[in-house]
């Protein structure tokens, strides 16, 4: 019975790279959420990840950006974005807190057909508690020695999360353009609007830890995947 409970708290969901293709194993991403929000929202798949994902494949198709790049991704969730960014070819580094990994990995190993012979993907643990030397420890001990672009998507929901977000994207920025030896990776963060008193300070709080950013237009973006509540902001380094 036990059992039984338990797989109850696991579902399936499909999502197709290519839309205009058929659902064949290497073009349909298929991602194990959870229903168990004791481990918080990066057990299941929201729509940010969906349109940062689609965004990338257009720009993918139509510039050929986002390709044989290293990716860093935080709050990675579900590993659905870091799946589709891996799929283009990309090296990806899907991170999260310890209690979502194991679903970020089921969701990595269960998609190998997706993304193997294109590109690859790991995931572990980076906590946005960890200080400046922690994360520098960690990227040694992961090998991490070029970053080229670090992605987010929905990890902002509350003004609580919007100074733990930037505090730790600071350090890891920091920590990065070291081993870079000055170079800052570009981010792109999909934030979706749902708290004005969040929203009203969001690029006043990143200018303050020192990115500086624009607004991706629309015509940039998917035009199937397009929300009015969900930007695409592209995020430089300038400390």
């Amino acid at each position: 019975m036990e059992g039984s409970e338990n797989e109850k708290q696991y579902f399936e969901r499909s999502i197709k790279m290519y839309d205009e293709m058929e659902n064949s194993d290497d073009n349909t991403i298929k991602i194990v959420e959870s229903s168990n929000m004791q481990i918080g929202t990066g057990s299941r798949v929201w729509e940010c990840a969906i349109i940062l994902g689609k965004y990338a494949i257009k720009q993918n198709l139509e510039k050929g950006l986002f390709k044989k790049k290293v990716i860093l991704e935080l709050g990675a969730g579900t590993g659905l974005l870091a799946i589709m960014l891996a799929s283009l070819g990309n090296e990806v580094i899907a991170t999260d807190i310890k209690e979502v990994v194991p679903i970020l990995e089921k969701n990595i190993e269960g998609n190998k057909k997706v993304y193997e012979g294109k590109g690859q993907i790991r995931g572990f643990e980076l906590d946005w508690t960890f200080d400046r030397n922690k994360i520098k420890e960690l990227f040694i001990q992961e090998k991490i020695e070029k970053v080229d672009y670090i992605f987010a998507s929905d990890v902002i929901y509350h003004i609580k999360h919007l100074e733990l977000f930037s505090n730790a994207l600071r350090e890891v920025m920091t920590v990065l353009k070291e081993i870079n030896k000055g170079n800052a990776p570009v981010v792109y963060l999909s934030h979706k609007a749902r708290n004005d008193a969040t929203d009203d300070i969001l690029a006043e709080e990143l200018q303050r830890k020192g990115f500086w950013g624009e607004q991706i237009d629309e015509s940039e973006m998917d035009a199937e995947y397009i929300s009015k509540q969900i930007d695409i902001i592209k995020l430089e380094f300038e400390n």
